[in-house]
């Protein structure tokens, strides 16, 4: 009860406190705090020195250091482990009381600690409370004394942090904690988890709430709650934000965990990150220590105390100082502050739309009922999952949204059965019954908002619930749903939901989402846009497919090659310096068409054009301070001239002829094996593409293993080679199969796109031994061989006399494999 009192209190100044915060702007005490990216002078100083120091002392591995040096990212995680310690103290706080407040009923402060918990300072300060039925005068000033924790508390460095070592499993699992402040900075916080903890950005976050004590649910209902929530975060790379507390809806989460059967390893790249109050926990004081590894074993501690244990299927903890002690309701605030920065200032990786935050309930009480409310009136809303048939709150919401008319109201018998099943199931609440009903249906009118999942009503699974309510609560258009599911990788719901019958969609918002669906790797996203008319002609152009290669952050795949070719590697390289790194892969003279004498023309064009584009925008900052009449002159004629670019545009002749030939060569050229796949599966050319597959991955997988890269990455390039050599030995038997003779055109075929080879000089360049011993190849070679007899018969006299055998062997040879002039062809294949 006096958790429930304190809790009810302080939801009572919740929003004051909240509102007292966000007015002092983004950094609530950024006078106490250093900025992010700083420590205090003194402290730089013999971090300094230190790092010196330990230089000298190592002069004899001065060239290992400088060549680690070199690598940027290296170093600066080196020099980022000496600067995390100072960082987290001088950013995070503690609280702590400063004054011993007593009431008549109790022999406890206000902050909810002993007098013998109290510091000398505090308990000199003692203040004690009397009722307002006291006779005492003197004590009348003192009667309005009440702790309050902006008054009666002082922040000061954190003293906790570091990473808890879980016991009592198979495998110890490890986590990490910080002790901080209520009223700590969002953006402190995001920085602390992308920067010190090394997390990846959420594209998803998925706030968990729900009864504090242990509850059952149905089997059925529980299992597909925890399979459906664990797999919407699995699909999406999101972030699912507890209460960390080993207890109530917190269990369930951590059973969907232990239910998939994931093991430990994997366990740690599902981000789950509770934020619980420090007071609350049980021997908090063996968490003191600055980057300590504390063993924390859940089964030693007793059962008895009211405090609670932090739940081992967490990775991440926050854990919330607000002064107090053995009371819930210190991460309430955080909490809320935390979610609302990441839903209004975290963006989607390099685009702008905004990391989308949900809401998933099951069971709770007037504290959930109250979040739900909070979260459908923010801005932006959240959307909210209710799981009916849990109990408690997320079945009194439930039985509002299913009653509740157009105008907001419930039918006069169904507002009296809902008001007695309130007084029943909150009777110890000292919330009024009518209170909470009011409660209760302002979160029911908010019905775009408010989803409720019931078991067997609908033939969807709780994470389709989940992200679906996210597509239609944030009122989004079209493409920006499309750029939502792309995000999460869901093609499913994209499919299901979003292309539907009669949406019309422009070439401009298609084209984006084919880029990002590249970029990203999503080979599903590709194919159902193609499915949906997207043309790759229109696509791609020298602007995108440039782009796409710079993209490439990964240091083992196109910019590697390029700077063991001595070619440029400071990110403004071009397609015909990616010719020269493909021609130098294929060898054998092999001829790139882009370090073409036309495709350089063109290039050259592109990049007049490109340069001429952007000189207006530099002019127009020279005008930016004109009149405003002058700006919507220029503004209106700007728009003219982009559209008529745009028309302009349409109506030349693509950039590529074939462009799913240049999107493989991309995706071998940065190991992206399933996009290369399904571009090998499109377009002309089959074939061929196979074959230089093949080629391309055998000498990337040579470079790799020269190079001393890791293992795997010259292993993985090897199975790709052999992969699109099967493929090649496939497609050419199905061919065979089908129409000998064709085959064997298709094999002598000039191919002006591929350096004017033919398939069959391709998989020499390859060395592909089972393509060339296939039984087509071999008939087709003892043909040439015997077509070139028959053409030369007339001087094979001659021939036999002046010239050994072999020599003309080997002429013969090297026709075959592709300089077999056409002449020949025709006379032989008519």
């Amino acid at each position: 009860s006096a958790a429930l009192d304190y809790t009810a209190h302080f939801d009572g100044s919740f929003d004051t406190t909240y509102n007292e915060l966000n007015r002092g702007g983004s950094s609530v005490c950024s006078f106490l705090y250093a900025p992010r990216n700083s420590i205090s002078g003194q402290q730089l100083l013999s971090v300094h020195s230190n790092f010196s120091n330990d230089i000298s002392l190592r002069k004899m591995k001065r060239k290992r250091f400088e060549k680690s040096s070199e690598h940027l990212d290296i170093f600066a995680r080196a020099l980022s482990e000496k600067l995390t310690g100072p960082w987290i103290e001088q950013v995070f706080s503690k609280r702590e009381c400063i004054k011993f407040i007593s009431s008549t009923d109790s022999d406890r402060c206000g902050c909810g600690r002993t007098a013998s918990a109290h510091t000398p300072e505090a308990l000199s300060r003692f203040t004690k409370v009397f009722s307002k039925s006291g006779n005492d005068e003197s004590s009348a000033p003192e009667i309005s004394a009440r702790w309050t924790i902006a008054e009666h508390t002082y922040a000061s460095k954190t003293d906790a942090f570091g990473t808890l070592e879980f016991l009592g499993g198979t495998h110890a699992h490890k986590a990490h904690y910080v002790r901080l402040g209520y009223d700590s900075d969002p953006a402190d916080i995001m920085y602390l988890m992308e920067k010190v903890w090394q997390l990846e950005p959420p594209r998803l976050v998925i706030t968990v709430h729900g009864g504090i004590t242990n509850f059952e649910v149905q089997d059925r209902l529980g299992r597909v709650f925890r399979e459906g929530l664990l797999k919407a975060a699995q699909t999406t790379d999101a972030w699912i934000i507890t209460a960390g507390i080993d207890s109530g809806v917190v269990r369930h989460v951590a059973t969907a965990l232990d239910e998939a059967g994931i093991s430990a390893r994997m366990r740690s790249k599902i981000v789950t990150i509770g934020i619980a109050p420090w007071g609350l926990l049980k021997k908090r004081e063996k968490l003191i220590g600055k980057g300590i590894v504390v063993p924390y074993d859940t089964h030693s501690f007793s059962s008895r105390s009211r405090l609670a244990l932090l739940n081992d299927r967490h990775s991440y903890f926050l854990l919330v100082d607000n002064g107090t002690s053995g009371r819930y309701g210190a991460d309430i605030i955080l909490r809320k502050r935390f979610e609302e920065f990441i839903a209004q200032k975290q963006t989607l990786g390099c685009g702008t739309s905004r990391v989308p935050v949900v809401c998933a309930v099951l069971e709770g009480g007037t504290c959930t009922i109250r979040a739900v409310l909070q979260y459908v009136t923010n801005d932006p809303p959240v959307p909210v999952i209710v799981c009916d048939g849990s109990g408690r709150a997320s079945d009194l919401l439930s039985f509002a949204h299913r009653y509740i008319q157009q105008d907001g109201m419930l039918p006069t018998e169904i507002r009296k059965q809902l008001l007695t099943l309130i007084g029943v199931v909150f009777r110890y609440s000292n919330i009024s019954p009518e209170q909470l009903l009011d409660e209760i249906l302002r979160c029911a009118r908010h019905r775009d908002l408010l989803t409720i999942f019931r078991l067997g009503e609908k033939q969807q699974d709780v994470d389709h619930a989940i992200l679906t309510a996210l597509l239609k609560g944030q009122n989004l258009s079209p493409a920006d749903q499309l750029a939502l599911t792309l995000a999460w990788n869901r093609v499913d719901i994209a499919r299901s939901d979003i292309f539907v019958d009669g949406q019309q969609w422009s070439a401009h918002a298609l084209h984006n989402a084919m880029m990002e669906a590249l970029a990203l790797d999503r080979v599903d996203f590709v194919k159902l846009l193609l499915e949906n008319g997207v043309s790759m002609k229109k696509f791609l152009t020298i602007t995108r497919l440039e782009q796409l290669y710079k993209m490439e952050k990964d240091p083992n795949t196109i910019r590697h090659l390029m700077r063991n070719k001595s070619l440029k590697a400071d990110g403004d390289f071009g397609l015909p310096e990616i010719g020269a790194a493909i021609e130098k892969l294929m060898g054998n003279a092999y001829k790139c068409h882009y370090t073409s004498r036309q495709f350089k023309n063109k290039y050259e064009k592109y990049r007049k054009k490109a340069m001429a584009s952007r000189i207006p925008s530099f002019r127009n900052l020279r005008v930016s301070y004109g009149r405003d009449k002058s700006k919507t002159e220029d503004s209106k004629k700007s728009k003219a001239q982009q559209k008529r670019h745009k028309e302009h545009d349409e109506d030349e002749e693509p950039d590529f002829k074939y462009p799913f030939n240049e999107l493989m060569l991309w995706a071998v050229l940065t190991r992206r094996r399933a996009m290369a796949r399904c571009m090998w599966m499109h377009g002309e050319e089959p074939m061929a593409k196979a074959l230089v597959a093949v080629r391309l991955f055998k000498c990337m997988s040579k470079e790799a293993a020269n190079d001393y890269l890791e293992v795997e990455i010259s292993n993985q390039l090897r199975e790709f080679a052999e992969e699109f050599k099967a493929e090649s030995l496939h497609l050419l038997d199905h061919c065979y199969q089908h129409d000998d003779t064709q085959t064997m055109r298709l094999l002598t075929a000039e191919l002006p796109d591929w350096g004017h080879h033919t398939c069959l000089s391709l998989a020499v360049i390859a060395n592909n031994k089972q393509f060339l011993a296939h039984p087509c190849c071999q008939i087709l070679l003892a043909d040439l061989w015997h077509g070139g007899l028959l053409i030369r018969s007339d001087f094979s006299i001659g021939v036999s006399a002046g010239y050994p055998v072999t020599r003309f062997q080997i002429f013969c040879m090297a026709d075959a494999c592709g300089c077999w002039s056409s002449t020949t062809f025709r006379w032989k294949f008519g």
